[in-house]
């Protein structure tokens, strides 16, 4: 059987390219080419998010064979065995159960890492996984979890409350894409078919509403691709509901408003879910422990990454995980929050970096970081796993090429936010409360940040204002198009299109 693979990410192929091989440069990979740039507006975006440029948030996605995967911190996280089951229950379709998804995780990896338990990991396969090497830093992370009583047990495996080295999509001290791990290889092979600087606009159905082929245009020009058996839409959270729309499935007056015909009446583009990424720290540190590129790159450090792919130029900017429960009880079978260990220091273009980053207006970070330049500390990522608000895709134009509206509707749902501050306090409570990071002197940067200054440091409306003025997207964006059994289901939502998508 012959299969194409027509890529909505026009513009750029991963072959030969360099640039994204190490996430040290993850900065410079989402200011360039190889992204959709797009700032998406939040409709409550002026309230919600007022240090970013014109109160937006800006979703980077990758235009590139590979995706997002090509460009992104390259940590390899299963979904929680609980996810799996409880999506099993709502679909009423044991194929979704984790015993049922589990071969197919570790058919597929070639697992090198720290926990090499063949009842969860697999080798030989085509997607390299590797584990962050256990440096000081990551020991110390893994002891201050011991002392709050977490475990350091394997993330990837029957998942629970733990901290540990990050398990990576990387091979050889380089990034290992989808791209490279599943189409490289097979694009020799004479049924398979990748056509590259093409746009998806639609899915091309029959009488029947029998998914027959799609449509895209390419150097200006509109093609059509038949399918002699199904078709497979996977272009993301915003890219699937986008095409959708425009195929004539989706809510049947908003399709109408721009003159699409409608052949399915169903909730496309609502319930997208994301993942809100925030900062903890910098956590100010008193001895050389991180990494800071102004005093620890040199020439000799980027010979030895293209010489061997070795050195600080091969090391991921994550480090490590922590995964726990912020719930009441707790539920550490079902953690939902998740932090993420980089251990950098404050360099000089740091403000810079994360104004951009997370789209803030120029000079926000550097002032918050203000009398800490050069000094040693780790900063952490953080979000909420499970998040309750919900936001949606909707289109934004008759144009196919125009981008959709995007609303992410962040912290709508007040138990995100009060969930998001208790897991912030928890870390805090890490850093400065253990005797792992003690010998640090481990310190929360004592400065206020912008926008918060009328707040007392470290109160819950503290947090809360710094949780809205540093809200960005961890690029998990979800659930905008859900499948499951159309039969008797409670959920509106739910809903599978056969022979389609």
């Amino acid at each position: 059987m012959s299969r194409h693979l027509v890529s909505s990410r026009p513009r750029r192929d991963s072959r030969r390219d360099e640039m994204t091989e190490s996430s040290s440069r993850l900065v410079s990979i989402t200011s360039s080419r190889v992204t959709f740039e797009t700032r998406q507006g939040n409709l409550v975006s002026s309230r919600l998010v007022p240090s970013t440029i014109e109160n937006l948030i800006t979703i980077a996605r990758g235009k590139i064979l590979g995706g997002s995967s090509s460009l992104n911190f390259m940590v390899y996280m299963r979904g929680n065995p609980n996810d799996f089951n409880n999506w099993a229950k709502l679909t009423g379709d044991a194929s979704w159960s984790y015993a049922n998804v589990l071969p197919y995780f570790k058919k597929s990896e070639n697992y090198t890492g720290n926990y090499l338990d063949p009842k969860y990991h697999g080798t030989g396969g085509p997607l390299s996984v590797t584990s962050k090497p256990d440096d000081p830093i990551i020991k110390d992370w893994m002891s201050a979890a011991k002392e709050m009583g977490f475990k350091n047990s394997d993330a990837n495996a029957y998942q629970t409350s733990t901290f540990v080295p990050a398990d990576l999509t990387t091979k050889d001290g380089r990034r290992w894409s989808t791209y490279k791990a599943f189409i490289q290889p097979a694009l020799d092979r004479n049924n398979f078919k990748v056509i590259r600087y093409a746009h998806v606009t639609k899915v091309n159905f029959d009488s029947s509403k029998r998914a027959m082929g799609v449509s895209y245009i390419k150097n200006g020009r509109t093609f059509t691709a038949t399918a002699s058996k199904e078709v497979i839409l996977s272009a993301g959270a915003i890219g699937s509901p986008h095409i959708l729309m425009w195929s004539g499935i989706g809510h049947y007056d908003h399709l109408k408003s721009f003159g699409i015909r409608a052949i399915s009446n169903l909730a496309v583009g609502d319930n997208l879910q994301d993942h809100v990424l925030s900062l903890a720290g910098p956590f100010i540190l008193n001895d050389t422990v991180s990494y800071i590129s102004d005093r620890d790159l040199s020439v000799g450090a980027a010979e030895l990454y293209l010489r061997n792919h070795t050195g600080p130029l091969a090391s991921d900017a994550m480090a490590a995980i922590g995964l726990f429960s912020t719930t009441q009880p707790p539920e550490p079978d079902w953690p939902n929050f998740n932090a993420l260990l980089y251990p950098v220091g404050i360099h000089k273009s740091f403000g810079e970096d994360f104004d951009f980053i997370f789209g803030l207006k120029n000079g926000t970070i550097k002032s918050y970081v203000n009398g800490f330049i050069g000094r040693d500390a780790n900063l952490l990522g953080f979000n909420l796993g499970l998040p309750k608000s919900r936001g949606t895709v909707r289109l934004r134009s008759a144009n196919p090429l125009d981008k959709p509206v995007v609303d992410l509707n962040y912290y709508s749902h007040p138990d995100d936010m009060k969930q998001t501050i208790s897991g912030l306090k928890m870390l805090i409570k890490l850093y400065e409360e253990t005797e792992a990071f003690g010998k640090y002197n481990a310190t929360l940067i004592p400065n206020h940040f912008p926008g918060c200054e009328h707040h007392i440091l470290r109160s819950d409306e503290y947090y809360e204002c710094f949780l809205r003025h540093l809200t960005g997207t961890t690029w998990h964006l979800s659930c905008s198009a859900k499948m499951g059994s159309d039969d008797h289901s409670p959920d509106k939502y739910f809903f599978i299109l056969p022979y389609s998508c």
